[in-house]
């Protein structure tokens, strides 16, 4: 039997064989960017306008045990009540300014791509090696592959598997681009904050004028010039006088 039929094909070969080259060399594995946001700070505030006095009111819902009394409902023994609370602020409009940085993070993308060539390609050319290997003592057969093409394209195969993946867990992660420098994004708000200034009790600008006489009443406390009772007594006598 003549060789020539067996090895007709096998100045194909090296096409095949460069384009599994350029497969393996190229792959999916890249690196690539993902943003990264650092948490948003305020750097700035500038009070507009006067303080104001505003008002939120809340509703409250009671249940519990029916009794005696009035303004709810009772029903099994149970009995409902509704309320309103309201509560105020001392509020001021202000233009607020806020910082947020943020840096672009080199990241790992593609790397499913090469998983779903190269395991295949790696399992497929093991196993035309593989049947190459058994076909070899079949020389009378008619239909028998040629070793040498055989063994190419499973070697092939097999390669491009190898180096995709070589490529993806080794070469590429190690040639980490360097991250980005970190910049910073601004940006202006106008809200309602809390402030001072409207005369509600505990308001600091009503207790400022209070703080020499209280500076005072706590010295002659640590002192031990008054007890601990005298010293409660007075300081509530000069907050409820403010």
């Amino acid at each position: 039997m003549s060789a020539e039929p067996r090895f007709a094909g096998m100045n194909k070969l090296p096409g095949f064989v460069w384009i599994s080259l350029v497969v393996a060399l190229t792959g999916c594995t890249r690196w690539g960017t993902t943003q990264v946001n650092g948490p948003e700070r305020e750097v700035g505030r500038r009070l507009l306008g006067s303080p104001a006095v505003a008002e939120t009111r809340s509703a409250t819902l009671g249940i519990g045990f029916a009794g005696a009394g009035g303004g709810g409902a009772a029903v099994a023994g149970l009995g409902a009540s509704a309320g309103t609370i309201s509560l105020k602020h001392c509020v001021q409009q202000a233009e607020l300014t806020f910082e947020r940085s943020f840096h672009n993070e080199p990241e790992l993308q593609g790397r499913g791509g090469d998983l779903g060539i190269g395991i295949p390609a790696g399992a497929i050319g093991a196993l035309v090696i593989a049947s190459t290997a058994q076909q070899r003592s079949d020389e009378f057969s008619d239909e028998a592959i040629s070793p040498t093409r055989g063994y190419v394209v499973g070697g092939a195969l097999l390669s491009v598997g190898v180096a995709l993946l070589v490529r993806s867990f080794l070469i590429v992660p190690n040639n980490r681009p360097d991250a980005e420098p970190a910049t910073t994004r601004h940006r202006t708000e106008t809200r309602l904050v809390q402030s001072s200034g409207c005369g509600l009790p505990g308001d600091r600008s009503q207790l400022q004028p209070a703080f020499p006489v209280l500076q005072k009443l706590d010295k002659l406390r640590a002192a031990g010039a008054i007890s601990d009772a005298e010293y409660a007594r007075k300081r509530q006598k000069i907050v409820d006088e403010i």
